[in-house]
């Protein structure tokens, strides 16, 4: 379960000046934008550390605030479960509110669907309607509508970068910034208009909005109503995709509504809706076909910052909303487990990863090598025991084949009993004489049936009485050559069954 921080900066940035197409509506899908709406050279040096509002939800339910303070003072006033983690944690996400008159709401058709295309076209295609350098200016883009247009959020980049330094140096790190504005209810066939002090937001679609001083409103809505009839721009054809929490009762026949949400004792609002109602009677008297719109007032019982943050309380309804960090500006964050630093671990990882696999790699490379060495070793044996076999590939399957033919043949003749008996009586001769027998070499003949031992015994005498011995047991001995070779006799015996 992830709670939800809503900061919403009240402070401006840049002078408030309205664009012609907002004062002739808000359903207009115009992309000029006025040089005062992004100059840069009117950025103002925010102050360190402006007042903002804040609240604090899980879900829809409010846990804490709503408040006012500085924006140094925010994790201060959280409880103090959350102030024990980071900021922003895997359990928390910050979302900042930024002021609608700071972000030009718009609309473009784009000819590709890969990002990387749009990224690069989406500036070209409205450099025309802007009277600012295109660099100066970041683009942010929303869902496409089923119209085939696809809404775009224009805001300064010193601002934008402002706004975000502010938040890093607080201690906050926000992953959503979106205008006031798209966070206004939004009900279809509904325009509603939202009295926020000495503000008013006024949201008519999904992706269109205005924000103005509250003595503008019978003059903004005059305008906008205006053009609406004549470019009959009253539907939202999207509007269904947009979370709905404002709880109230939608219009379900054609008329358009114009829902007013404001305290009770709010008298602009109470002066403007008289205004209004009188003005829609003489617009729609002056129209060549009737438009039914209705006038719905409606006292709220919370702030507006909390009307405001209730639309973005849930993750479907994050989805579909206007993020301006996107871009180089997108904020990361993982909120499905522990918040760690988890690029310097996943390197030291690699590290290790890359030793490891470098030191087993050098271990088989070793162990490789002493295998053949061995192999070479084991056949050369082999060779010695068994010269006659010319082709040696596998010494264990053909030493065990040999071993099986040899205790299939007769015991008197077979490889393996004339070795056995031999060995027994050098072994009990050295016993009795230490280190008398030496063997240097043995070697079998298959086809006669006779082991061939080469030896150096001590003198002739031992010779003479090792041979009696073994033919003592019903083997044939035979000594084929015994010569003198220093202080030992060099021999060789011929033993057959």
């Amino acid at each position: 379960m992830t709670d939800r921080l809503f900061v919403r900066i009240t402070t401006r940035g840049v002078s408030p000046l309205l664009r012609e197409q907002e004062t002739q509506g808000a359903g207009a899908q115009s992309t000029q934008v006025e040089a005062s709406q992004v100059q840069s050279s009117q950025v103002q040096s925010s102050q360190k550390s402006p007042q903002i509002q804040w609240a604090l939800y899980r879900d829809d339910q409010l846990l804490s605030g709503p408040g006012e303070c500085r924006l140094d003072e925010v994790i201060a006033q959280l409880p103090e479960t959350i102030r024990a983690s980071a900021i922003p944690s895997p359990m928390l996400k910050v979302i900042a509110i930024v002021p609608g008159e700071e972000v030009c709401l718009s609309e473009v058709v784009l000819p590709s669907t890969q990002a990387k295309h749009i990224a690069k076209a989406l500036p070209y295609m409205l450099e025309d309607n802007l009277t600012e350098d295109i660099d100066l200016v970041h683009f942010s883009l929303g869902a496409k509508r089923k119209n085939k247009a696809t809404s775009v959020a224009i805001v300064n980049r010193v601002l934008l970068e402002n706004w975000i330094d502010l938040f890093v140096e607080s201690g906050l790190s926000p992953e959503i910034l979106v205008p006031d504005t798209l966070l206004t209810p939004l009900d279809d066939n509904v325009w509603t208009v939202l009295f926020d002090g000495e503000r008013v937001l006024l949201r008519t679609a999904s992706n269109r909005g205005l924000a103005f001083m509250a003595n503008q409103t019978a003059t903004i809505l005059e305008a906008t109503l205006d053009y609406a009839f004549k470019n009959d721009a009253f539907k939202d054809d999207d509007v269904a995709n947009v979370t709905n929490v404002t709880n109230v009762t939608n219009v379900t026949n054609d008329a358009m509504t114009i829902r007013f949400l404001h305290s009770e004792e709010n008298e602009n609002a109470r002066l403007s809706v008289n205004v209004i109602e009188n003005e829609l009677a003489a617009l729609q008297s002056s129209q060549d076909k009737e438009y039914p719109v209705l006038v719905e007032r409606n006292n709220i019982m919370t702030t507006p910052l909390e009307v405001l943050c209730v639309q973005l309380c849930t993750a479907s309804a994050e989805k579909n909303i206007l993020n301006l960090l996107q871009g180089e500006y997108k904020q990361e964050f993982s909120h499905t487990g522990i918040n760690i630093k988890w690029k310097p671990v996943a390197a030291l990882f690699s590290v290790w990863m890359m030793l490891f696999l470098g030191g087993q790699l050098g271990q088989t490379y070793y162990y490789g090598q002493k295998a053949d060495q061995l192999d070479q070793e084991s056949k050369a044996h082999f060779r010695e025991l068994f010269p006659r076999i010319k082709k040696v590939k596998n010494v264990k399957k053909q030493m065990s084949s040999l071993i099986r033919q040899a205790g299939s043949a007769d015991a008197h003749v077979g490889f393996v009993p004339l070795l056995g008996s031999t060995g027994k009586f050098v072994y009990d001769f050295n016993n009795k004489k230490e280190g008398t027998v030496i063997l240097e070499r043995i070697t079998f003949d298959d086809k006669q049936g006779n082991l061939r031992v080469d030896m150096r015994i001590s003198n002739f005498t031992d010779l003479e009485m090792l041979k009696d011995q073994i033919e003592q047991s019903g083997l044939k001995v035979t000594i084929d050559a015994a010569t003198k070779d220093a202080d030992k006799v060099k021999a060789r015996l011929r033993i057959k069954g």
